[in-house]
């Protein structure tokens, strides 16, 4: 009987995405923004019309949505089939690391309260107008509030830490891969104050990806992570200046990691 190599049979299974699918993916997701963004102001002006409210505050909430919908689709259909397994849709090892969202988030706060002291001039941008869109009260807020917790980090993650990720790691590497793709989703949240934040969050969530073995960490923690967002700024629209618990949360950030990675492994 003839023996099959096995390097044969290797080369025969599907990669998954690849650096072209990434390219692809954050060329399309970058440019979706503006189109949507396009689309739904007619029916933001609509929408505060009929339901009152701030039209800008509309146009956020039906954005958020509709953004996260293109991206999934995107990201979907870049991914190639099996799609939710080359997405990394999968059972997940490790899941306490997900605690690590609190240090984390807190950590890419103090990194955009710092950007906001170095560069006093610079403004929060859309992240700010996402804050008044959550206060802005009756129909509007809530529904803001959904977009941010829920639509978001479902989209953002498939596209991100699903899709690029996995198409830079057989490129330039898991390291590489992991600084790409959060720099990329750095840049996707546009303005520079979010932007900083939003990439050391990035980098941690792709650590998270890798050491899982899952998305559907990443898209729980970031979920958990804007969830306190909004509660905060639904809470404290104007929140105190948080000097001990952001130096304990950079503390936490440093060595939490190995101290949860080392639990995870003895069991």
């Amino acid at each position: 009987m003839r023996r099959e190599d096995p390097s044969a049979i290797t080369l025969t299974v599907d990669p998954g995405p690849d650096a072209r699918a990434a390219a692809l993916g954050t060329g399309m997701g970058c440019l979706s923004m503006l189109l949507v963004g396009l689309m739904v102001a007619p029916f933001a002006s609509l929408l505060a019309a009929v339901l009152g409210g701030p039209e800008q505050a509309w146009a956020l909430a039906a954005a958020l949505p509709l953004q996260a919908l293109f991206l999934v689709a995107l990201a979907a259909a870049l991914a190639g089939a099996p799609w939710s397994e080359h997405l990394g849709l999968r059972r997940a090892a490790r899941w306490p690391l997900v605690l690590l969202v609190l240090p984390a988030g807190a950590l890419a706060d103090a990194a955009v309260e710092a950007t906001r002291w170095l560069a006093p001039w610079a403004e929060l941008g859309a992240m700010g107008d996402l804050a008044e869109a959550i206060n802005a009260g009756g129909l509007v807020g809530p529904l803001a509030a959904v977009g941010a917790v829920v639509f978001a980090p479902l989209g953002e993650e498939l596209l991100f830490r699903g899709l690029i990720l996995a198409g830079l790691r057989h490129a330039v590497g898991d390291l590489a891969a992991v600084v790409g793709s959060a720099a990329i989703f750095g840049l996707y949240h546009v303005d520079p104050v979010h932007a900083i934040g939003a990439g050391v969050l990035g980098l941690w969530l792709g650590w998270l990806r890798l050491r899982t073995g899952s998305l559907i960490p990443c898209v729980v923690a970031h979920m958990v992570n804007n969830g306190l967002w909004v509660a905060v700024t639904w809470w404290l629209p104007e929140p105190p200046v948080l000097g001990p618990f952001v130096v304990t949360g950079c503390v936490a950030a440093v060595f939490a990691p190995a101290l949860v990675s080392r639990f995870v492994t003895e069991r």
